[in-house]
């Protein structure tokens, strides 16, 4: 009873940390991809990177659970299993789930952002399904 009490605990002491790391991390991942693209301050595309995860908070939020899930991997207890779990994310699934935060953030950009300040690039190299067909 004592173990699953610390453990707890101790599941709750980074509880904080989690969150404002997430946040963090996104309006960063959000910077990133816009120092890419645009010719922003520091402080602007800080500003935009905050708006835009605002405005896209809950898709933002599932994408950031999606790419926290490496975090089970402090759970494996098994050195052996751990490893090779690892070597198998990193090789393989790692690259995948880039790839997709990247196309994700990109459309996130070119929805709110290109769409109303830069149609000269709006919806440029997007191929789109039509409803119809």
């Amino acid at each position: 009873m004592a173990i699953l009490l610390n453990l707890n605990v101790l599941i709750i002491s980074y509880l904080p940390s989690a969150i404002s790391l997430s946040v963090f991390l996104l309006v960063v991942l959000f910077n990133f991809v816009q120092s890419q693209i645009y010719n922003l301050s520091f402080l602007q595309e800080v500003k935009n990177g905050f708006l835009l995860y605002i405005r896209t908070f809950f898709t933002t939020f599932a994408a950031t659970i999606i790419a926290s899930a490496p975090i089970g991997f402090y759970f494996i207890s098994f050195i052996y299993v751990k490893a090779v779990v690892e070597i198998i994310y990193v090789a393989f699934i790692l690259p995948i789930v880039l790839l997709g935060e990247l196309l994700y953030f990109f459309s996130k950009l070119d929805r709110f952002v290109n769409k109303e300040n830069h149609p000269e690039i709006y919806d440029k190299g997007i191929v789109r399904k039509s409803l119809n067909s």
